[in-house]
C-alpha cells in the first residue's frame, strides 16, 4: 500500500457508501476520528495555569469574547474537535507529546540564558539524540497545526501533514535547514 492509499482520507466516491458515519482520521485516513487533541497540553494547563475546578473554573476567552468555564485540565474546552483516530493519538504520536513537554522543561529552565545568547542547542534538550528530538517537536507542532486547520475548515491539504507524520519525516514546507553559524536568528 503507497502512502497516498494510507493519509487521503475519504475519496468522493466513498462517500455515499459512508452516509452518516463519523468522518476519518486525517492522519491516517483509515479510522473513525473520535478522539481529540489537546491544543492547550493538559501538562501545560496542569503545571502553568492556577488550580481550577467544577466550583473554581478558569474563564475561557477566545478574540476578547468569554468562551466557556474550564473546570480542569481536561476540560473538553482545551481541546480540539474529534479528528484524528485512537492509535494515532496515542501510540504513533506520543512521542512528539513527550518530546514537546522535554524540550519546553528545557526552555523554560534554560530561558534567562538563551535570552542573553539568542540561541539553544538541541543537544542539550535532547542529549541522547538531539536530531530525533527535534523532528519529534516538529511532528507535534505538524499534528497540532493540522488539528486546528481541519477544526476550522481550513481549505488546504493536509495530506503533506499527515504523511509527515505517519512516516516519521519532516513536512518540507514547515523546515528549514540552518547552518551551524546561523543560529536561532538567521
Amino acid at each position: 500500500m503507497d502512502s497516498r492509499e494510507i493519509i487521503t482520507g475519504v475519496e468522493p466516491d466513498q462517500a455515499d457508501v459512508l452516509g452518516s458515519s463519523p468522518a476519518l482520521c486525517w492522519i491516517c485516513g483509515r479510522n473513525p476520528a473520535t478522539t481529540r487533541e489537546h491544543w492547550l497540553k493538559r501538562t501545560d494547563a496542569d503545571r502553568y495555569l492556577r488550580p481550577m475546578s467544577q466550583q473554581d473554573p478558569l474563564h475561557l476567552h477566545m478574540n476578547w469574547t468569554p468562551r466557556a468555564k474550564v473546570g480542569g485540565s481536561k476540560s473538553k474546552h482545551l481541546k480540539f474537535a474529534p479528528s484524528i483516530c485512537e492509535d494515532c493519538n496515542s501510540w504513533r504520536t506520543q512521542p512528539h507529546d513527550a518530546a514537546w513537554d522535554q524540550l519546553h522543561g528545557y526552555l523554560r529552565a534554560n530561558w534567562p540564558s538563551i535570552l542573553r545568547t539568542g540561541r539553544f542547542d538541541l543537544a542539550n534538550a535532547f542529549p541522547d539524540d538531539p536530531a530525533v528530538g527535534g523532528l519529534h517537536v516538529h511532528l507535534y507542532f505538524a499534528k497540532l497545526f493540522g488539528c486546528l486547520a481541519y477544526e476550522l475548515k481550513v481549505p488546504i491539504d493536509l495530506s503533506g501533514f499527515a504523511r509527515s507524520i505517519y512516516f516519521g519525516v519532516p513536512h518540507p514546507d514547515m523546515a528549514r535547514v540552518n547552518t551551524a553559524d546561523e543560529g536561532w536568528n538567521g
